[in-house]
């Protein structure tokens, strides 16, 4: 009986924290599409969500809602991107190249393509690439990352442009 009911504690708080948004992506408040064929973690409460190529699994990209505003007319440093995405994705990173542009129509952007190593288990030295915007009630950021001297997937690059708010 008590194994029962333990299952069934389980079972309804799986229910209830996923109906909670514990699982939301945070593509859901934007228009944003990774790429057909790459692999999806679940989304973590609607800020952060990971995917993995789907031909070429050592490229990432990762899209975040960030928890505070982050100012996108001013230069960023790679610790910059180090305290918005945390000290477990890049390290040693170095910004190569930086500007401001506009996507989804005229909707300021921030661009940057930084080089650092990854902090996986293999260590290995990534390119990041990584749009930064405001979108209705939040800030986003989309990254691409893929080993130096590898070619980019030009879907993953084309999709961390697509910070839009959401078309009905």
């Amino acid at each position: 009986m008590m194994k029962i009911l333990r299952a069934a504690a389980a079972l309804c708080a799986v229910v209830l924290l996923t109906a909670c948004g514990l699982t939301k992506s945070p593509a859901e408040d934007i228009n944003f599409t990774a790429p057909a064929g790459w692999q999806s973690t679940p989304g973590i409460m609607g800020r952060f969500q990971l995917w993995t190529g789907g031909a070429n699994a050592k490229q990432v990209l990762m899209l975040m809602k960030l928890p505070q505003d982050a100012k996108i007319d001013r230069a960023f440093s790679a610790s910059d991107m180090k305290d918005l995405t945390g000290p477990s994705s890049v390290r040693d990173a170095t910004m190569l190249e930086q500007r401001t542009m506009k996507i989804c129509g005229n909707q300021p952007a921030l661009y940057m393509k930084m080089r650092g190593v990854s902090n996986g288990q293999t260590k290995t030295e990534e390119m990041i690439e990584a749009v930064l915007s405001k979108v209705s009630d939040g800030t986003f950021m989309a990254m691409h990352m893929y080993p130096v001297g590898s070619v980019p997937d030009a879907q993953a690059d084309a999709a961390i442009y697509e910070l839009c708010p959401k078309t009905p």
